[in-house]
């Protein structure tokens, strides 16, 4: 149960998913960071998604009602 719930976080699913999928799009768009892989610049990215998401306790960007 503990592995699930693992690999259902934010940051397992900015790796997962992420970090291809942003690292394929600049690939396509022909965009990269001068000598750094597209995939590395993907998992940076991606590893800062996913961590705001984790700290944050959820994706969207929203307010809190006081």
């Amino acid at each position: 149960m503990a592995l699930i719930k693992l690999l259902l976080t934010p940051t397992a699913f900015a790796l997962g998913f992420l970090t291809p999928l942003i690292a394929q799009t600049l690939t396509a768009l022909e965009i990269s960071v001068a000598g750094v892989p597209n995939l590395v610049t993907g998992l940076v990215l991606a590893l800062a998604l996913g961590i705001t998401a984790q700290i944050r306790g959820g994706w969207l960007w929203h307010s809190t009602k006081a």
